[in-house]
Protein backbone atom coordinates (compact mmCIF):
# COMPACT_ATOMS: atom_id res chain seq x y z
CA UNK A 1 0.00 0.00 0.00
CA UNK A 2 3.12 2.63 1.00
CA UNK A 3 4.60 1.92 -2.42
CA UNK A 4 1.64 2.27 -4.08
CA UNK A 5 1.09 5.65 -2.87
CA UNK A 6 4.53 6.82 -2.89
CA UNK A 7 4.58 5.52 -6.55
CA UNK A 8 1.50 7.41 -7.00
CA UNK A 9 2.38 10.67 -5.61
CA UNK A 10 5.87 10.63 -7.18
CA UNK A 11 4.35 10.26 -10.95
CA UNK A 12 1.64 13.22 -10.10
CA UNK A 13 4.43 15.58 -8.39
CA UNK A 14 7.43 14.69 -10.48
CA UNK A 15 7.52 13.11 -13.46
CA UNK A 16 4.76 14.66 -14.94
CA UNK A 17 5.93 18.43 -14.23
CA UNK A 18 9.67 17.22 -15.05
CA UNK A 19 8.84 15.79 -18.75
CA UNK A 20 6.18 19.39 -19.10
CA UNK A 21 9.06 21.49 -18.19
CA UNK A 22 11.72 19.97 -19.69
CA UNK A 23 9.57 19.62 -23.37
CA UNK A 24 8.56 23.77 -22.82
CA UNK A 25 12.65 24.68 -22.30
CA UNK A 26 13.65 22.21 -25.62
CA UNK A 27 10.92 23.83 -27.41
CA UNK A 28 11.32 27.74 -26.41
CA UNK A 29 15.40 27.84 -26.69
CA UNK A 30 15.15 25.75 -30.52
CA UNK A 31 12.95 28.60 -31.08
CA UNK A 32 14.91 31.38 -29.90
CA UNK A 33 17.90 29.80 -31.40
CA UNK A 34 16.84 29.30 -34.24
CA UNK A 35 15.85 33.08 -34.70
CA UNK A 36 19.75 34.08 -33.49
CA UNK A 37 20.86 31.95 -36.49
CA UNK A 38 18.52 32.00 -39.25
CA UNK A 39 14.95 32.12 -39.55
CA UNK A 40 14.71 28.96 -41.80
CA UNK A 41 15.55 27.22 -39.13
CA UNK A 42 13.20 28.52 -36.39
CA UNK A 43 10.50 28.01 -39.33
CA UNK A 44 11.64 24.01 -39.08
CA UNK A 45 12.00 24.25 -35.63
CA UNK A 46 8.27 25.66 -35.48
CA UNK A 47 7.45 23.05 -38.07
CA UNK A 48 8.59 20.17 -35.82
CA UNK A 49 6.15 21.65 -32.40
CA UNK A 50 2.90 19.42 -33.39
CA UNK A 51 4.88 16.39 -34.28
CA UNK A 52 6.26 16.71 -30.39
CA UNK A 53 3.20 17.46 -28.86
CA UNK A 54 1.54 14.54 -30.17
CA UNK A 55 4.36 12.24 -29.57
CA UNK A 56 4.56 13.39 -26.27
CA UNK A 57 0.61 12.64 -25.78
CA UNK A 58 1.16 9.04 -27.11
CA UNK A 59 3.93 8.10 -24.99
CA UNK A 60 1.50 9.49 -21.62
CA UNK A 61 -1.11 7.50 -22.62
CA UNK A 62 1.26 4.51 -22.87
CA UNK A 63 3.01 5.23 -19.47
CA UNK A 64 -0.26 5.37 -18.36
CA UNK A 65 -1.09 1.61 -19.34
CA UNK A 66 1.66 0.48 -17.91
CA UNK A 67 1.39 1.28 -14.13
CA UNK A 68 -0.34 -2.04 -13.02
CA UNK A 69 2.60 -3.87 -14.43
CA UNK A 70 5.01 -1.39 -12.83
CA UNK A 71 3.77 -2.12 -9.63
CA UNK A 72 3.30 -5.78 -9.51
CA UNK A 73 6.92 -5.32 -10.67
CA UNK A 74 8.28 -3.37 -8.25
CA UNK A 75 6.40 -5.51 -5.54
CA UNK A 76 7.81 -8.53 -6.49
CA UNK A 77 11.35 -6.57 -6.49
CA UNK A 78 10.88 -5.61 -3.35
CA UNK A 79 10.58 -9.03 -2.39
CA UNK A 80 13.06 -10.54 -3.52
CA UNK A 81 15.47 -7.51 -2.23
CA UNK A 82 14.12 -7.72 1.46
CA UNK A 83 14.98 -11.67 0.85
CA UNK A 84 17.95 -11.14 0.15
CA UNK A 85 18.93 -9.05 2.36
CA UNK A 86 18.02 -11.19 5.53
CA UNK A 87 19.88 -14.42 3.85
CA UNK A 88 23.17 -12.28 3.30
CA UNK A 89 22.99 -11.65 7.02
CA UNK A 90 22.32 -15.15 7.84
CA UNK A 91 24.79 -16.71 6.13
CA UNK A 92 27.65 -14.25 6.72
CA UNK A 93 26.75 -15.03 10.45
CA UNK A 94 28.05 -18.58 9.48
CA UNK A 95 31.18 -17.65 8.74
CA UNK A 96 31.71 -16.24 12.60
CA UNK A 97 30.98 -19.66 13.90
CA UNK A 98 34.12 -20.57 15.11
CA UNK A 99 34.73 -17.61 16.75
CA UNK A 100 31.81 -18.48 18.68
CA UNK A 101 32.92 -21.81 19.28
CA UNK A 102 36.29 -20.88 20.82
Amino acid sequence: MLSSDVQTLNGASTEGLAVMLESMFAICCGIILGFIFSWKVSLVALGCVPFMMLGGSINAKFQAGMTGVDEDAYKDANLLAGDSINNYRTVSSFGYDNLLID
